[in-house]
């Protein structure tokens, strides 16, 4: 009982160790990401993922601490057929808008800064879920201690 206890422990803090380093990692890079500068759209195209999967990639340029840079990046949300993708080309297409990069490394930009929210929960309530069985334990195993 004791080996399927500490192996459903070990699950758990296993599971919620990868989802703490990804959220860490994923918000050390959103805070790396703190200047915010305005960009041109050069080029909006449609490109094909995989089957049924298309994404937009769009290629801009930008201007930080008087130097012109041009990036490349590829926007986040997925779009089941060529059409969907091309009506939502539409509405970026020659726009400008705002990008977010490292001031430290100029070259390191992003389009679109979201925060982890979704990693850091489930890394949280993992943790909750592993203390919430580490306590259970603990008091199951002092009932049996006093029954004996």
């Amino acid at each position: 009982m004791r080996i399927v206890w500490f192996g459903i422990l070990l699950l758990i803090f296993s599971s919620a160790s990868w989802y703490i380093f990804k959220a860490g990692k994923s918000i050390y890079h959103y805070k790396q990401l703190s200047e915010e500068v305005p960009v041109l759209m050069e080029k909006v195209e449609v490109e094909k993922l995989r089957e049924n999967s298309y994404a937009i990639l769009a290629r801009f340029s930008y201007s930080f601490n008087q130097k012109d840079f041009q990036a490349e990046a590829r926007l986040s949300e997925r779009y089941p057929n060529p059409w969907a993708a091309e009506s939502a080309l539409r509405r970026i297409e020659g726009k400008s808008g705002v990008a977010w990069l490292n001031p430290n490394r100029p070259q390191q930009v992003t389009l679109e800064r979201s925060f982890p929210y979704k990693t850091t929960i489930s890394g949280v309530v993992l943790i909750g879920l592993m203390i919430y069985f580490m306590i259970l334990g603990y008091f199951i195993v002092a009932k049996w201690q006093k029954q004996n």
